[in-house]
This record gives C-alpha cells, sequence and structure tokens, in this order.
C-alpha cells in the first residue's frame, strides 16, 4: 500500500543511498515512527549519525544485508531507503524511511577533533568549503578532489578526513596526526520533514 503511493520515490531513493566505498558525501534525513527523526552524513566508509544537537560517526562494518555502521554501542541498519538504529541491542528509531537533503538544503557542520599528541583543533564544515581553526588561527580551505575520504587545500595547509579520524598538513609536513572526531553538532537542528509514513 505504502509502496504504491511512495514507490516512484523508493526508486530514487535506493539509488542515493551510500555504497561504503564510496567517498562522495551524501545527507540523508530519515523519519521515523513515533515523529522521531535524524540525518545521517555518508561520507566514505562511515556515518554521521546526527540526532538533534547529539551526533555521532559510526564506522562500516560487515552485513549480509544492506548496509551496517556500528561502534559497538550504537548501529545503524540501512536498506534502501529503510534505516532503524540500536542503541546496545535495543531499537531506538525504528520503522524509518529515508530521503535525500539536497545541497541546498544541507546543514553545516561543527567537528572538534582530538589528537593522540594531546592538541585538538576544530572544522567547520560547510558545503564546498572548512573553516579550520587551528592554534586560534581560522583558515577557510576549498575542498579538492580526494581519492579516499574527504580533503580540503589551499595549496600550504590541507585537512584529510576519512570516517572520524583526521589529520593536516601545513607545506606537506604533517602537523596534526592520528586525530579523531570528539564531538559535532549541526547548525541549525535538524527540522523535522512531512511524514512518509
Amino acid at each position: 500500500m505504502k509502496w504504491v503511493q511512495y514507490g516512484a520515490v523508493a526508486l530514487p531513493l535506493l539509488m542515493a543511498m551510500p555504497l561504503s566505498a564510496q567517498a562522495q558525501v551524501r545527507l540523508v534525513e530519515y523519519q521515523c515512527e513515533a515523529g522521531r527523526s535524524f540525518r545521517v552524513e555518508y561520507a566514505g566508509d562511515a556515518a554521521q549519525v546526527m540526532r538533534g544537537a547529539d551526533s555521532v560517526t559510526l564506522p562500516s562494518v560487515v552485513s549480509a544485508s544492506g548496509a551496517r555502521y556500528s561502534n559497538g554501542q550504537i548501529t545503524l541498519f540501512t536498506k534502501g531507503n529503510q534505516a532503524f538504529i540500536e542503541e546496545n541491542g535495543e531499537q531506538t528509531y525504528r520503522n524509518c524511511v529515508g530521503q535525500a537533503v539536497s545541497s541546498s538544503q544541507s546543514t553545516s557542520q561543527r567537528v572538534t577533533y582530538q589528537c593522540r599528541d594531546g592538541r585538538s583543533f576544530s572544522a567547520h564544515y560547510l558545503d564546498d568549503s572548512v573553516e579550520l581553526v587551528l592554534d586560534g588561527r581560522t583558515l577557510t580551505l576549498p575542498q579538492v578532489v580526494s581519492g579516499s575520504g574527504i580533503r580540503y587545500s589551499d595549496g600550504i595547509t590541507t585537512l584529510a578526513s576519512k570516517g572520524n579520524e583526521a589529520f593536516v598538513e601545513v607545506n606537506g609536513t604533517m602537523v596534526y596526526r592520528d586525530c579523531l572526531a570528539e564531538a559535532a553538532s549541526t547548525q541549525p537542528p535538524a527540522r523535522p520533514i512531512p511524514g512518509l509514513w
């Protein structure tokens, strides 16, 4: 019944769903039962799940069917445009239907990276660039072609990230290495879309 109503939407959404091997960034908004919703930014082999002001990056893990992203506590399962989230083995978001968000609807994202040597930096990801805050300085770096993950560079400073890992190079020398995303938020907060059920 619902497949008949949304059949014209289901196939394009199925084709728009991420493959873990792709490095292109995609934003999908999911509407779930009980009026709940969340957004997922798929980039390379990771999914950043945004629930209100809460955000967590989940690496891709092997799945027999569909796609699965998990950090051991939180797991996102997707197949076509369907999804659900489990937290510690219990479904917290269920019967979710996804809709790709166009770049004109996308939101910016702020991420703080904590590096193994104790230093940190922050990145404010925009549609085609990033505002990188290093040592109290803010640099705007345009997005550039990357073989894997995502890369921003002005020719001097380069930020490269894949999943929840990142590093920064200045003049070809790695100055921030072994850095992990520790927090992220969306600006403005995600707004629900009309229910698809």
